[in-house]
């Protein structure tokens, strides 16, 4: 078997600020902190979308 030396598992940066919000939650039930990662990721994907659209929706 010819094995790569590139294999590598590619995480998401969106998946570790919602596996930190979800540690912070059920270990230590502070939810106020795993809001701000929820926003972190929020805020991003309204970046893009205007980024990619205008601020109307509009290319």
């Amino acid at each position: 078997m010819d094995r790569k030396s590139n294999n590598r598992p590619d995480y998401r940066y969106a998946d570790a600020f919602l596996i930190a919000a979800e540690a912070e939650a059920r270990l230590n039930g502070n939810t106020a902190v795993a809001h701000d990662f929820i926003n972190i990721i929020r805020r991003r994907a309204v970046f893009r979308c205007h980024a990619q659209f205008g601020q109307h929706g509009q290319p």
